[in-house]
């Protein structure tokens, strides 16, 4: 409860980190969380 508060009133941020010993692993952006869902899967693929 304290840190849904905390997330609501904007006092609280979130980071995340990705490691990875091979710079092809992880994607440089985040493009895939904001592509539409409703776009055929083919166009979706990450990767």
């Amino acid at each position: 409860a304290a840190s849904q508060a905390g997330f609501e009133v904007g006092s609280l941020g979130v980071a995340q980190v990705q490691l990875a010993t091979d710079v092809s692993a992880v994607p440089l952006t985040r493009d895939y969380l904001y592509r539409s869902r409703s776009a055929p899967a083919v166009l979706r693929r990450v990767g």
